[in-house]
């Protein structure tokens, strides 16, 4: 037991083959994320204001959903900025707004390598890279526009600085661990503080320091992370509302009620499954047949290796640091994605994946007896075949990892090399690297790129909510652009119908009640206003949101506007829309 945590706590070392080994990983991770990355579908949300805040620096600031900046992103646009200065620079293109996310993930798996080899050794950093590099939610994510692999880029990042400031006991470090999670706060808001407690717990009881610069330490890092993450809350408060966009998703145009109650409190106080993704909430959600495929392949190995890494270690020095970091990451991450009441998108999970990787990194690494070992194996290969039981056409794939990871036991008992180790390491990871690349082969549908999902679904899970293919909505743009008003192409009743006119057809079209058509503004008198102004003239109009504003808004249109009839505009049956003509 002893040698092991000494193996373990082993410093970085620079033994023959590691960098060219973290270079083949690397390698892999670019490839399967850049692959066809010209020909992919592109989120319609996100696209629709990476396009609006690339030409407009104003629209840039406040990340604005369409053209005009009458609304924002229901978000902070930390990533989206990101995407728009790519968009800025070489044109507005799939690739430019994918190319971020692109380079995020390799660089992710290099931090992540550098932190778990500074806590555990070069082979458990290797195997951290790998299991990362070849989770599937991991891969299928960083294909999209979507903003979570920025945001977990951020977070091993900040990891990575913390656990320096841990071994050195430099200031600095910390506190720019502190402003990395401010920039992860403006990617994803609240789910960035997750790590929070986890940093100032570990630094206070394993921090280097005397107990005063220990809170001195914290104390700047928090102020740090204050100053960047609430910077944009700030300003945007501070501008009056008649020269800013309204701010998506709120009720009283507010910045604060946008990050606290909309993408905060509401995501677990409501008794409402509000979409159709991740299963019901609760304890085994992490493992159902949605979520499970995308994220649990070495989740139950990682748990065993950090229940026998927290009794080995008795969380003394680094070593135990290590594994009271990593495990609560986990479960802190684990609880809030079993408790969210709102639904998730299975990609949500990706945060979930730097600790994973590194508790397998350690418990595959360590030299583990034979015996554990053994289990270890067993649990990799029956997770294996568990959960590629839906996927006929894979089923080859776990009976290839049980063949090798039998192979690798008995080297193992024979001729106890480390070779024979990693051949035990590669039958673990064999299948879902396989799950990962099948989802490359895969023609990706328009919702693929909304709830990307890795395996045999990776062509996405279709939602309730209709949308027409691009090519359908042609017909229609090309009406909007003939039939115009003087200021927009169109309305439209929701940024689900307003969003692919503006990114794919580049329309100014008015999005009235922000994302899903609930949002207070513009109120009837408004739209009156706009419409007598001949500001707009045609709508595109699909049944309200339950809520008063949506019901309101529709109710004047229905009495005020005609429905044009018009055959040949295939999309709006399927939008389940219509066209008004408000003229």
């Amino acid at each position: 037991m002893a040698g092991e945590a000494a193996e373990l706590a082993k410093g970085p070392g620079h033994r023959r083959g590691v960098p060219g080994v973290l270079v083949g990983i690397t390698a892999f991770a670019l490839a399967a994320a850049a692959w066809g990355i010209g020909h992919r579908e592109t989120h319609y949300y996100y696209s629709a204001a990476v396009r609006s805040m690339s030409d407009s620096w104003h629209g840039f600031f406040y990340g604005a959903l369409d053209p005009s900046a009458f609304v924002t992103v229901d978000k902070i646009p930390g990533a989206l900025w990101v995407q728009a200065l790519s968009v800025r620079i070489f044109g507005f293109h799939g690739w430019a707004m994918a190319l971020p996310e692109v380079l995020a993930f390799a660089a992710t798996v290099v931090l992540l390598f550098r932190v778990v080899r500074s806590w555990a050794g070069a082979d458990a950093g290797l195997i951290a890279a790998a299991t990362y590099a070849t989770t599937p939610v991991v891969v299928v994510l960083a294909r999209t526009t979507i903003p979570d692999t920025l945001l977990v880029f951020f977070l091993v990042f900040s990891a990575e600085r913390f656990w320096v400031a841990l071994e050195k006991g430099r200031r600095r470090d910390i506190v720019l661990s502190g402003v990395l999670i401010g920039a992860a706060f403006n990617v994803k808001m609240l789910q960035a503080l997750l790590v929070v407690p986890i940093l100032v717990l570990v630094y206070g009881v394993w921090g280097p320091r005397p107990a005063r610069k220990r809170i001195a330490d914290l104390l700047l890092a928090g102020g740090a992370l204050v100053v960047v993450a609430s910077a944009w809350i700030v300003l945007v408060q501070l501008t009056p509302a008649s020269g800013r966009p309204y701010v998506g998703g709120t009720t009283h145009n507010s910045a604060v009620e946008l990050v606290v109650r909309y993408d905060g409190l509401d995501r677990f106080r409501s008794a409402e499954q509000h979409l159709p993704f991740g299963g019901l909430a609760g304890p085994t959600r992490l493992f159902n047949h949605e979520l499970a495929p995308q994220i649990a392949w070495l989740l139950p190995l990682a748990f065993l290796g950090l229940l026998v890494g927290l009794r080995r270690s008795r969380l003394k020095g680094l070593l135990g640091a290590g594994y009271a970091f990593w495990g609560l990451w986990f479960g802190i991450h684990a609880l809030a994605f079993s408790g969210a009441s709102y639904g998730i998108h299975p990609y949500y999970t990706v945060a979930l994946a730097p600790a994973i990787a590194a508790l397998a990194g350690a418990a595959l690494a360590g030299r583990p007896r034979r015996g554990l070992l053994a289990v270890y194996l067993v649990v990799g290969c029956a997770c294996a075949w568990l959960l590629t039981e839906r996927a006929d056409y894979l089923l080859w794939a776990p009976a290839l990892a049980t063949l090798v990871a039998l192979v690798a036991f008995l080297a193992v008992i024979y001729r106890p090399a480390s070779g024979a180790r990693y051949l035990a390491v590669v039958s673990l990871l064999v299948v879902p690297a396989i799950w990962a690349i099948d989802s490359l082969r895969q023609q990706q549908t328009f919702w693929g790129a909304i709830n990307p999902v890795a395996g045999p679904r990776a062509g996405g899970i279709d939602a309730p909510d209709p949308i027409a293919p691009i090519g359908d909505l042609r017909p229609l743009a090309a009406y909007l652009r003939a039939h115009s008003g003087s200021r927009y192409a169109a309305a439209a009743t929701d940024a689900l119908t307003a969003s692919p006119l503006i990114s794919t057809f580049n329309l100014r079209i008015l999005p009235l009640g922000g994302l899903s058509g609930s949002d207070p503004p513009p109120t009837p008198a408004v739209l009156q206003r706009l419409i007598r102004s001949d500001a707009v003239r045609l709508v595109v109009s699909r049944p309200p949101a339950a809520s008063p504003y949506a019901i309101a808004r529709n109710s004047w249109l229905s009495q005020h506007c005609r429905v044009q009839r018009v055959p040949r505009f295939l999309a709006l049956r399927e939008m389940h829309a219509q066209l008004l003509d408000c003229g």
